[in-house]
């Protein structure tokens, strides 16, 4: 997902599942600077489920994209959706 400076600095996020339920494997969070924050989110979220709210490291940070690492329950065909929500 890519995120444009324009949204500003945030502090945490939280993952919010829709449609099918999403088995993480990997969550890898880049910044504006360059560096990295890897999430551990080794779970399945159902859907219409949550994450936990996950603090950034550091200071508020300013978000570049956030890359997903998952399998997804899409055998009828209908897609899952991953919806990011943050906390400035």
């Amino acid at each position: 997902i890519p995120v444009t400076g324009r949204r500003g600095e945030w502090r945490s996020l939280k993952f919010v599942v829709k449609k099918r339920a999403v088995q993480f494997h990997d969550v890898k969070v880049v910044f504006g600077d360059g560096t990295s924050q890897d999430i551990e989110l080794r779970s399945v979220i159902t859907a219409g489920g949550e994450s936990r709210v996950i603090d950034l490291v550091g200071k508020r940070r300013v978000i570049k994209k956030i890359e997903f690492w998952y399998d997804a329950d899409t055998l009828r065909g209908r897609e899952a959706v991953i919806r990011v929500f943050g906390r400035r």
